[in-house]
């Protein structure tokens, strides 16, 4: 089937060609699924347990005050927000750096 697919987004087109466009919806779907996961694990576990540091309350309920944003514009068929989307990668990207910084020129004692 791979031949006959032209463009480079070959496992959408096998899916919506193969299957139906309900499973390339749904493909799609899991793909951002699959990345929302990852950062739930890393990036908004790292941003709970901060926040809940800082100015308390449950680490759990400050991740998911920012998962659950990030869930709902990850919907692929909405395309009309990339522009948060870019918006939401630059605050990660600063809030990272942040970091960085705070635990370079503040470092752990006794280490």
């Amino acid at each position: 089937m791979s031949r006959e697919m032209s463009h480079a987004g070959a496992f959408y087109a096998f899916l919506a060609r193969g299957l139906g466009r309900v499973w390339d919806y749904h493909g799609r779907r899991s793909r951002a699924g699959a990345c929302n996961l990852v950062q739930i694990i890393c990036l908004y576990g790292l941003f709970g347990a901060t926040v809940a540091g800082i100015i308390g309350g449950t680490w759990w309920a400050w991740a998911a005050a920012v998962w659950v944003p990030g869930y709902a514009l990850g919907d692929p068929a909405y395309r009309g927000l990339i522009l948060a989307w870019w918006a939401s990668l630059a605050i990660e990207l600063a809030v990272i750096v942040l970091f960085i910084a705070a635990a370079l020129t503040h470092p752990a004692a006794g280490g």
